[in-house]
């Protein structure tokens, strides 16, 4: 599959260039925050006769690689398949290349304090969501370019955020990670004149209670000795660390004012394997119904012991390119360590897009 990879205004999405034979890696997750590290050439940037370094040429890509002010958009035909803020890039005396780092915007919400106070009280999670999605990423700064709509999910929440007391991330996550909670994602549009990207237009998109979305992709492995159909590799691990019988979780106050709840599940104990139990704490958790959600969610979360599975995958034997939230049908035949095969569906929370010279030959995913 052949990309482009352009280079846009942090703030507005306008596109100011494109980058050719960049090579690395474009890296996607539900949460954000992971990093995509790159490879840009500067060597072939001379003058016309092909003799001289261009270094009017070479100080305008190093400036667009600036941190903070531009972003990498990453596109396949004319499908923008994600965004990446520039956050560092190394200055040295010896390297022809100028390797980056960037991140998505989903992560950026980590970045920013609260900058206000926050009481809600029966409030629709989505309405809250809302609010500190445009807090994070429009407030207390000019110009920047995003679309949150207004939706609803019927789930009520009540919770309180005191001003400089933690970040937009702390905020969202109390709110989205109990069960019944959601998703949401930055989500992107481009707009294209005469074959080029001008634009790359930002949308926050919600699932509730998750981003789900069904596809034709079936990750197909036929065992040992089988001719390759899509399937390169396909990794998990059965892991018992995940487990827990018991979740204690420990919010705010001191000694006997202290919020407590116990979440407790004996399925397994009484199928004969062992008890574990876990400790949480939440020192900024002030309401007793959500500590019991945070609580709930994670001991569900520790009823699953099989670690959340990888796989690389040939794209151009893809009907489509996955997307985050993508449910993929897996079909994997006996092998060594699976003797009786695996089935069953995956749903999508990491991908990994491979780019060498603007080519990209698999594609990395892994479930939630």
């Amino acid at each position: 599959m052949d990309v482009r990879i352009w280079v846009a205004h942090a703030l507005t999405g306008i596109v100011a260039g494109e980058l050719e034979a960049v090579s690395g890696t474009f890296t996607q997750k539900f949460g954000g925050g992971t990093a995509s590290d790159l490879t840009i050439p500067l060597g072939h940037l001379t003058t016309p006769d092909g003799v001289n370094i261009d270094w009017n040429a070479v100080a305008r890509v190093v400036d667009w690689c600036l941190g903070g002010k531009y972003t990498l958009v990453l596109t396949a035909g004319t499908n923008v398949l994600g965004e990446w803020l520039m956050m560092k890039h190394p200055e040295s005396i010896s390297d022809q290349t100028l390797a980056v780092s960037g991140m998505e915007w989903d992560g950026y919400p980590a970045l920013r304090s609260l900058h206000a106070n926050y009481t809600y009280t029966n409030v629709d999670q989505l309405t809250i969501a809302k609010t500190l999605l445009e807090d994070a990423f429009i407030g207390w700064q000019t110009g920047f370019q995003i679309t949150v709509p207004t939706v609803t999910s019927g789930v009520k929440r009540t919770a309180q955020w005191r001003t400089r007391e933690g970040y937009y991330s702390d905020a969202l996550d109390e709110i989205a990670l109990p069960e019944n909670g959601f998703d949401w994602r930055v989500t992107h549009t481009g707009t294209w004149t005469g074959g080029a990207l001008t634009k790359v237009t930002r949308t926050i998109r919600f699932g509730s209670p998750t981003i789900r979305t069904s596809t034709p992709i079936v990750i197909r492995y036929d065992g040992p000795g089988a001719p390759i159909d899509n399937c390169l590799t396909f990794e998990q691990e059965w892991d018992f660390h995940r487990y827990a019988h018991s979740v204690y979780a420990w919010g705010a106050g001191d000694g006997a004012k202290k919020l407590f709840y116990e979440a407790g599940n004996n399925t397994l104990p009484n199928q004969g394997y062992v008890k574990i139990t876990k400790n949480l704490s939440y020192p900024s958790i002030t309401n007793p119904d959500a500590l019991k959600a945070l609580a709930d969610a994670d001991l569900q979360a520790s009823q699953e012991l099989r670690t959340p599975a990888q796989s690389e995958l040939l794209i151009d034997r893809l009907p489509q390119i996955p997307a985050l939230g993508d449910l993929m049908r897996v079909e994997i035949g006996p092998t060594w360590t699976i003797p009786h095969g695996y089935e069953g569906t995956m749903r999508i929370g990491e991908i990994s897009f491979p780019v060498n010279a603007n080519r990209v030959e698999t594609v990395k995913v892994g479930a939630l």
